[in-house]
């Protein structure tokens, strides 16, 4: 309990200072400090466009500052000697406490991209179920209003987040909350199979596609129906109905292309970011699927996450659909997945389908746990499903999951080679096999536990 109101004694006394500075502080080209009032910032700015990049840099450096204590908050209460300890009461309190921190000290113009206090985290909702509803609506209408009136001009400057160079860490290190990733797919046409004429409501959201034509139609690959043969029926009414992972990422590509030259440079989150779209900022978990997945599975996915912390809506996800440069070839390489996991410091392993989880047979997705063990980030597994009770059903059954890295596949086979050539240069091949599936394994049996003691209850 000390050390939680430690946390928040200084994330009250960090959103204070800021608040109250009289002057703020960027990289200007030369490298050098360049202090600039806050009153005369907006001048600046539009004099000097080397100073907005500088601006943006900063605002994510300011966001991974927030990030990194919220980690320290989430790493207490899923400590479980903590937990045991700590009444129900002051849980909730701890939870609501950085919400009313960045309320109290206020915040600076030229902080990260704020909204309404409807949309303070979500933690700062009572935990009933009505409150909830509220509150993720207020995050859905947000939304709507963003991309409802956005309008790309192809002729505006689009500036990156970091260096421009395929591979730069620092726009990777961008994430997206669940509603800001699921209003950019719908805006981008990456979401239904065939375009309806008129937007249908998704979660509370109407959001008109502005990059695919009414009624127009995406006919899936032959060689993903052969590579990825669906499980059930059901799996294959979604696939009727949705893009796949790998239709998505041509979709988004395509979109950046039709914008020009500008676009083919940037992610779709740098896009976002610079227009403050709400729900984008430093990732709070780095998202392991696999593109196999349907969007709805993925999106499903990352919903679970988020109700895996407390339902915080806020968390911000690494989601490669839009984190990663699609047109810049070389953009997400194996040295720069290692940092960026570093970086963000926590893993999120989605288990799709459940029985039998592609991710694990994928050589990009078995890397990435990898990269989670070698930097010592923390690992959740999040199994796909909504009901605990059945989940454990199926997963009470295993008792260790073997991870052969030899055997994964990717899609070109240039990636594998490169994965291998980076695993024998590390620790080796047996040996990363092997931690992985202990990893893995450790990380189902938490989430077992867990849900154990939920089912109980």
């Amino acid at each position: 309990r000390s050390t939680a109101v430690k946390v928040f004694k200084l994330r009250r006394t960090v959103a204070r200072r800021l608040s109250t500075s009289q002057f703020f502080h960027m990289p200007d080209a030369g490298n050098s400090l360049v202090s600039v009032s806050i009153s005369d910032l907006k001048q600046v700015l539009e004099q000097n466009v080397e100073l907005k990049q500088g601006l943006a840099d900063v605002k994510l450096q300011m966001g991974t500052i927030e990030s990194k204590l919220d980690r320290l908050v989430s790493d207490l209460l899923d400590d479980k000697d903590s937990k045991a300890k700590m009444p129900n009461k002051f849980r909730r309190e701890v939870r609501t406490a950085a919400g009313q921190a960045c309320a109290e000290g206020g915040q600076p113009e030229v902080h990260e991209p704020q909204v309404p206090d409807s949309e303070l985290a979500m933690s700062e909702v009572p935990f009933e179920g009505g409150a909830i509803r509220t509150a993720m609506k207020s995050k859905s209408e947000l939304l709507e209003t963003f991309f409802g009136d956005l309008v790309f001009d192809r002729g505006a400057e689009v500036l990156p987040v970091g260096s421009a160079e395929p591979g730069d860490p620092a726009h990777l290190r961008l994430g997206v909350s669940f509603y800001a990733a699921l209003g950019a797919l719908l805006y981008f046409g990456a979401f239904h199979r065939v375009q309806p004429a008129t937007p249908p409501d998704v979660q509370g959201m109407l959001i008109p596609c502005t990059a695919r034509a009414d009624g127009d139609e995406l006919v899936l690959p032959e060689w993903i129906s052969k590579a990825f043969p669906t499980a059930n029926s059901t799996a294959e009414e979604d696939r009727k109905k949705c893009l796949v992972g790998y239709e998505v990422c041509n979709v988004i590509r395509d979109y950046h292309k039709d914008q020009g030259q500008q676009w083919e440079r940037v992610s779709t989150l740098e896009v976002l970011h610079g227009k403050s779209c709400p729900g984008i900022g430093p990732a709070t978990h780095f998202f392991s699927h696999s593109q196999a997945e349907t969007v709805t599975q993925t999106l499903g996915g990352m919903h679970l996450t988020m109700v895996g912390t407390c339902w915080n809506f806020d968390q911000r996800l690494f989601l490669d659909y839009l984190s990663i440069r699609q047109c810049a070839k070389g953009d997400f390489k194996p040295s720069a997945v290692q940092q960026i996991i570093g970086n963000i410091g926590r893993t999120a392993l989605f288990l799709a389908p459940v029985v039998d989880p592609v991710v694990l047979k994928r050589a990009w997705c078995v890397y990435e746990l990898s990269c989670t063990i070698r930097v010592g980030a923390k690992l959740v597994v999040i199994p796909e499903g909504n009901d605990p009770r059945s989940l454990l059903n199926i997963l009470e059954s295993i008792d260790c999951l073997n991870v052969q890295l030899q055997d994964c596949e990717a899609r070109d086979k240039a990636d594998k080679d490169m994965i291998m050539e980076h695993i024998a240069s590390g620790q080796g091949l047996a040996t990363t096999n092997m931690l992985v599936a202990e990893t893995v394994t450790a990380a189902l049996n938490t989430w077992k536990e867990n849900a154990r003691m939920a089912v109980d209850q």
